[in-house]
């Protein structure tokens, strides 16, 4: 696998872009989900999202691309707050919010994305398919495939047209380290090159080397908002515990 995408793709820098805000956001469905939710992710920024199971993390995506209108508060895409705007951005997205076809190989999803963004360079496909090592399983329907290469699939998909804002959804599930690394370069190239990236991830090691803050959500509420340059992975997980408090008991 290449080092990463964004440094040999020769692809010119995403337009102007304001980045995302999330201004006072609640949101309920059943249940109130997130509250009084503020967020902003500029861009050339990097920002990790973390919190329990159920506490609002894909909520938030979802509101954030323009899926669902939130009860009260305002999203801004590049500084306008119209869901024409949310259309207009082009959103790389991996994830709940952009499943596989379980039909379709990697080449067919490729293929399809260049059909919904045709101003897409056809040799973009070619380096993306090389630098996540898709050749082995190029033709292969993605429900034969394992997670990590399914993953891998994702991130080429989401990473076709050079989007502006980038959303991972537990991005690093089911990849080798040679793959994580990769996403970390990539994160890094895309940032140094203007693109806005969150990244929500359980695999706090991981993610403080791809994010130059972390966004702690708990209850539906974000409840610390934290530089992490240069913080090491156990800072991350005794913050985490800190912030969260302890959930498990380990056995005795």
């Amino acid at each position: 696998m290449g080092r990463g995408w964004a440094s040999e793709s020769g692809g010119d820098t995403p337009p102007d872009f304001g980045g995302l805000e999330l201004d006072h956001v609640d949101k309920a469905k059943r249940r109130p989900i997130l509250r009084d939710v503020s967020l902003a992710i500029r861009p050339g920024e990097a920002v990790g999202l973390v919190g329990p199971n159920g506490v609002g993390k894909t909520t938030l995506f979802k509101v954030a691309v323009g899926l669902w209108q939130p009860d009260r508060g305002q999203v801004r895409w590049g500084g306008r707050s119209d869901r024409r705007a949310a259309r207009r951005t082009a959103i790389g997205v991996v994830g709940e919010l952009a499943p596989l076809y379980p039909y379709l190989s990697a080449r067919d999803h490729l293929d399809m994305k260049r059909r919904v963004h045709p101003e897409v360079d056809a040799a973009r496909v070619g380096v993306l398919r090389a630098a996540l090592g898709l050749d082995s399983f190029w033709t292969v329907p993605t429900q034969k495939l394992s997670q990590g290469q399914r993953q891998r699939v994702a991130l080429a998909t989401a990473l076709l047209p050079d989007p502006p804002l980038l959303l991972l959804d537990e991005a690093t599930n089911g990849l080798d380290p040679d793959a994580v690394r990769w996403l970390r370069e990539t994160v890094a190239n895309l940032t140094r090159r203007g693109t806005a990236v969150c990244i929500s991830s359980h695999v706090l090691g991981d993610l403080v080397k791809m994010v130059s803050r972390v966004v702690f959500l708990h209850g539906g509420t974000v409840v610390a908002d934290e530089a992490v340059a240069d913080r090491s992975a156990e800072w991350i997980e005794a913050r985490y515990q800190t912030v969260m408090g302890r959930v498990l008991t380990p056995l005795a």
